[in-house]
């Protein structure tokens, strides 16, 4: 089930995009977020506008599937990494009161720490708070039980063993994005702040921000007006956090971020005010701020702004100070990379890109035998979708020439005739081949979905192997099933016919196989070819 544009686990990610050719006005917002409810690639979502001191929040979709709740200003996300914006300024805070220090190492704070690396020992709250630390993005002995929850039993100890035998040759001090040291700066914090994460983030920030819906740590009773967790097509479950909360924990709503972001832009230079305004200087030698990232407008006013991603929540939010504006946008989706793009097209360069006509490039061209690549057209964009892998965008470069750059993809295509481009030119990584235009038939069609009973889904459940050491795990969760290859994450299913499933997230499909008795005893993965798979428990 790999995929060619490369999904990264655990996510809560910060993705690096190039603004839009065109600034995006609010009305096209509301039109590509209405398309992306429709196609079904989010489930709910919230964009607001600060603007000189006004306000305006937008609600799209519905907070739960099936349901006739519109989100609101109040309705919860997921903010997945912003979070980390919020850890920042929970340390900066604890440094006016003198209990931290940015340019202290951490085995100042993590005293009774046997580390077994100097330099690790020697990393400091500042190199933390900018991704300079040389930490990895994820900790090595990170191993979920639930990879629908991957960071809900990685606790203290887990970080501190992990922190006690890192030992690297060497550690650089170049930027490298860190859940990691995020999770081990919000530790710290906390421990400074003599409680938990959770409430020294309400009492350093929530509370004084009046963001009475926020929290960083779930409720035992479920807020009614909380948008589920949406993937691929599927509810999802939400994330937890234990040792690793100051990188994605903080569950928040529209109207309460328009608090925070009317704090940024209207800062009385006192409490959280000032913690926010230090938080947002640039770093001698990076290029971030503490947490913030930073960009410019058009005309060269600086954008602090940062993104997030949990299973099933993405995330925008910006503030332009000189312009006295910010935005947000919340989604119930795990396209965490069109949400960041959504976002930055709100601050982008206001030149108009040429219209560029894709019907000729529309359809299906063979690479190879019984291999197929699928090119079709959404939003004005063109998409592309190998057999058995997952769709991709690309973008225009000139003269039939697109590109997907995150799996070094170049396709020209050949000059039109009759309307259509007959052929076209693939390469991928200095492997160039050339492919000719076929039937639309043999491309990737077209699934429909079909109801099934959660009581026969449970038919399903188990674990089939596919190859030594290699397995297919076959899971139920909330009437939804669930199949997760060894070493991947987990990944709904969706019924098309009676035992047979198919993905939304790469071109593949399941037939289950039954014997006399009826009980399932072996799969079938269709994915770029045929794939058994015998249920380890199936009788012999």
């Amino acid at each position: 089930m790999n995929a060619l544009p490369i999904r990264t686990s655990c996510a809560l990610l910060v993705v690096f995009l190039s603004p839009l050719c065109q600034a995006a006005d609010p009305a096209d917002i509301h039109d590509r977020i209405n398309n992306a409810v429709s196609r079904g690639t989010v489930g709910a979502a919230v964009f607001g506008v600060y603007d000189r001191g006004d306000v305006a929040v937008h609600g799209y979709g519905e907070t739960r599937p099936g349901g006739s709740q519109e989100p609101d200003g109040d309705t919860l996300f997921e903010i997945g990494s912003i979070t980390k914006v919020f850890t920042a300024i929970l340390v900066q805070r604890l440094g006016e009161q003198g209990r931290l220090d940015w340019d202290q190492p951490i085995s100042s704070y993590l005293k009774e720490l046997q580390f077994g690396n100097e330099s690790v020992k020697a990393i400091t709250l500042r190199s933390l708070a900018t991704h300079s630390s040389g930490l990895p993005r994820l900790p090595s002995n990170l191993s979920p039980s639930d990879s629908l929850d991957p960071y809900a039993d990685y606790d203290h100890g887990d970080l501190t063993a992990f922190l006690r035998s890192f030992d690297p040759e060497t550690l650089t001090n170049d930027y490298a994005y860190s859940n990691l040291g995020f999770g081990l700066l919000g530790s710290i914090a906390a421990d400074a702040a003599e409680t938990d994460y959770p409430n020294a983030i309400e009492e350093y920030i929530l509370a004084p921000l009046g963001m009475g819906r926020s929290f960083a740590a779930y409720p035992q009773q479920t807020d009614s007006n909380m948008a589920s967790g949406y993937s691929n097509g599927a509810v999802v479950p939400a994330w937890t956090f234990d040792a690793m909360a100051g990188a994605g924990t903080v569950v928040s709503s529209a109207n309460d971020l328009m608090k925070f972001i009317r704090s940024n832009l209207e800062a009385d230079k006192s409490g959280v005010g000032r913690a926010i305004l230090a938080t947002q200087q640039r770093q001698q030698g990076h290029k971030t701020a503490l947490a913030w990232h930073i960009d410019s407008d058009s005309d060269g006013n600086t954008v602090y702004w940062h993104n997030g991603g949990t299973g099933g929540y993405a995330s925008f939010l910006a503030v332009n100070p000189a312009q006295s504006k910010g935005w947000l946008i919340l989604a119930a989706s795990s396209d965490y990379a069109w949400v960041t793009e959504l976002g930055m097209s709100l601050f982008a360069p206001p030149q108009r890109a040429q219209a560029v006509d894709l019907s000729p490039y529309t359809g299906v061209f063979q690479l190879s035998p019984g291999f197929f690549l699928t090119f079709s057209e959404r939003d004005g964009r063109l998409f592309g979708q190998a057999t058995g892998q997952s769709e991709f965008p690309l973008t225009h470069e000139g003269d039939r020439q697109f590109q997907f750059a995150a799996a070094e993809v170049r396709v020209t295509f050949a000059v039109p005739s009759d309307g259509s481009s007959p052929g076209i030119e693939f390469v991928q990584g200095g492997l160039a081949i050339n492919a000719a235009r076929v039937e639309d038939e043999l491309g990737t069609g077209e699934r429909v979905e079909i109801p099934v009973d959660s009581e026969v889904l449970k038919d399903y459940e188990g674990e089939y192997e596919l190859a030594p050491g290699l397995a297919m795990t076959v899971s139920v969760r909330e009437s939804q099933l669930f199949v997760q290859v060894t070493g991947q994450q987990a990944f709904p299913a969706f019924a098309m016919d009676t035992d047979r499933f198919f993905l939304k997230v790469v071109d593949a499909e399941i037939k289950f196989l039954r014997d006399d008795s009826g009980a399932v005893h072996e799969l079938i993965l269709y994915q770029a070819g045929e794939h058994r798979a015998r249920r380890k428990d199936a009788s012999l």
